[in-house]
């Protein structure tokens, strides 16, 4: 199994952590605040989410904090399991009901 490159790994951390601010409704100065920096300090809270720039494990822990998430939340974050949505289900039944009556 090879392992994502270092840059495609800083990208899919950016997004992650841009979610989790999203889904729970906040700014990045907001979150910059919470982390006990100054507003405008979200503009590096910006360049973390636009991956011009990567926090550190410190900092990393000062976000999950901030945005009251955990490592688990972030692991989640990172790698979505899939979902199977209602209409899929009822396509694939729909399908397989097809099959039958084809093979009658």
């Amino acid at each position: 199994m090879s392992l994502p490159d270092k840059e495609t790994l800083r990208r899919r951390l950016a997004e992650a952590l841009k979610q989790l601010r999203k889904d729970r409704g906040l700014t990045e100065s907001e979150v910059a605040q919470r982390m006990g920096k100054k507003p405008h300090a979200g503009t590096q809270v910006s360049r973390w989410e636009r991956c011009e720039a990567t926090p550190g494990a410190d900092q990393l822990w000062l976000i999950l904090i901030a945005l009251d998430a955990s490592f688990a939340d972030l692991e989640r974050q990172l790698n979505p399991k899939p979902t199977s949505s209602r209409r899929l289900k009822e396509i694939a039944r729909e399908l397989q009901a097809l099959a039958r009556v084809s093979k009658s």
